[in-house]
């Protein structure tokens, strides 16, 4: 009997320790950076937009910064956002900064907040 109830005490300590160990993902910490889909380039004035994934808010929400770099002998580059323009800004290198709500989706923030389903790269 003592080998029993020692094996079951074992074991309920085993999972004590694995519930209170195992961190809670908050949901905004769970978007994944393929479902904001990056245009690729298709010719002369377009590029591919990259990713680079930041460090978690504190909050622990993902967070990514998408990024357009223009080749050198362009003037300016510019992002668009969902198909239509909206990105941050116009320049050489252009990053916007995304953060995973929680709704699961990505937004970016600049005034109003935008949901962020595609991406991509033009230049001049």
């Amino acid at each position: 009997m003592t080998r029993i109830l020692r094996s079951a005490l074992v074991f309920a300590l085993i999972g004590i320790v694995t519930v209170h160990s195992a961190a809670t993902v908050p949901i905004c910490g769970k978007c994944l950076p393929r479902t904001v889909t990056r245009i690729a380039a298709s010719g002369a004035g377009t590029v591919t937009p990259t990713v680079k994934m930041l460090a978690n808010t504190a909050a622990g929400c993902r967070r990514m910064n998408v990024i357009c770099t223009a080749p050198a002998t362009a003037t300016t580059g510019s992002m668009e956002f969902n198909g239509a323009f909206g990105g941050p800004y116009e320049g050489k290198t252009i990053t916007a900064t995304l953060t995973c709500d929680a709704t699961q989706r990505w937004r970016f923030t600049k005034g109003t907040v935008l949901i962020i389903k595609s991406v991509s790269c033009m230049y001049v």
